[in-house]
């Protein structure tokens, strides 16, 4: 077995992308398996630098005309051995429904990760858009895979929408826990005040940061003592800023910008709860991260991981859209950091994304319920 996994750009996994982590890592964990495993990316700089890999990376330029697939890319698939499965990473991509119709005819099963991009909400944007292509195209190459990989049962049902005839597993993403001697035992006292955090995409309706920033001020208002740092970069920035004078939230509320390997590990070795009131989400690799140190989480449903969160006692689930909620959540958090019991939720933190997201757990499931399938049929 061969597997191939297809991109746009080059999967770094240095990038603020959480595609590109999971393709790096997925590739990564099956390379140490032993499993013939290479990373094809399609790009306009593929002479570029970028990190080394443990794994074969194959650039190609990508073409003028954006929806043909590189000849050199052609070239090397027909090359491909039969029992070669092809791994698509993204959907609503022309490119990768030409690639997909070349597969078929060479014999070559595919799978396809949407990485949420179907779900309702992700499709409300330029909608009369996207509801021609799925129409034309995308329904059909969903159809035509042999299997598709949801990350949660919503995103599930939404796939199943456009297309009830395709094949759907769910599994979720994976993450590399971190080694011991990278992670700290958080432990906090009755004086120190929480610090409240928010890492990922600056993206104000997605990511539900009008709720984040409206529920900290109702939080304040009502005697708390927290602070919140914002961490990443992203199309929303200057509205975040504005918004924070706006609040007159500029002692209480810093941003640092995007932060990188071991910037990003020091601001999180100070943060008490990170808070994520997505409206909706795959699975954000950001607070998966944050749970491998042992930090627990207030998660909105659209995060899909509201009910594990509420099941290990990993941190507070709140619905979408629900500033009180939020603001409630923040003094629940604030009562367990300064009693010092935040310290139980961290243990359940660690437990949780062992147990259900490490890439022995989640990698084991792809080659197992995906890639074994895909090739005995």
């Amino acid at each position: 077995m061969k597997i191939i996994h297809i991109v746009l750009g080059k999967a770094n996994p240095s990038r603020a992308n959480g595609v590109n982590k999971v393709v790096h890592s997925l590739s990564c964990w099956l390379h140490n398996k032993g499993i013939k495993t290479e990373v094809w990316g399609i790009t306009t700089t593929p002479f570029a630098t970028t990190p080394d890999r443990p794994y074969p990376l194959k650039l190609f330029k990508a073409n003028m005309l954006s929806f043909l697939p590189p000849k050199e890319l052609i070239n090397k698939m027909e090359k491909l051995s039969k029992d070669t499965i092809i791994h698509f990473h993204g959907v609503l991509i022309p490119v990768f429904s030409k690639i997909a119709t070349l597969s078929i005819q060479l014999g070559l099963p595919y799978v396809i990760t949407p990485h949420s991009a179907l779900s309702h909400q992700a499709l409300q944007r330029r909608s009369w858009r996207k509801k021609i292509y799925i129409k034309l195209f995308e329904k059909s190459h969903l159809i035509r895979s042999a299997r598709v990989q949801a990350l949660a049962d919503s995103e599930a049902l939404d796939i199943k929408k456009l297309a009830h005839e395709s094949s759907i597993t769910i599994i979720p993403n994976g993450i590399d826990l971190p080694k011991k001697s990278e992670t700290k035992e958080k432990i906090y006292y009755q004086t120190d005040p929480p610090i409240f955090g928010y890492i990922g995409r600056i993206e104000r309706y997605q990511k539900g940061l009008d709720i984040l920033l409206e529920g900290f001020v109702t939080y304040r208002k009502n005697k708390g003592t927290g602070r919140l740092v914002i961490v990443g970069n992203g199309p929303d920035m200057e509205w975040m800023k504005k918004k924070i004078e706006y609040f007159g939230l500029e002692q209480s509320v810093s941003v640092t910008g995007p932060l990188f390997n071991k910037d990003l590990q020091d601001i999180r070795d100070t943060i008490t709860t990170v808070v994520h009131p997505s409206r909706w989400e795959g699975i954000a690799m950001a607070l998966l991260e944050s749970f491998a140190m042992g930090i627990p989480a207030i998660v909105s449903y659209g995060t899909n991981l509201a009910e594990i969160v509420s099941q290990y006692n990993a941190g507070w689930r709140i619905p979408n859209d629900d500033v009180q909620g939020l603001a409630e959540a923040l003094k629940l958090a604030q009562v367990a950091s300064t009693e010092g019991t935040i310290n139980q939720f961290s243990l359940s933190a660690k437990k949780l994304v062992k147990e259900k997201f490490s890439w022995d757990y989640a990698g084991n499931r792809i080659l197992k319920d995906i890639y074994a399938q895909v090739a005995n049929h």
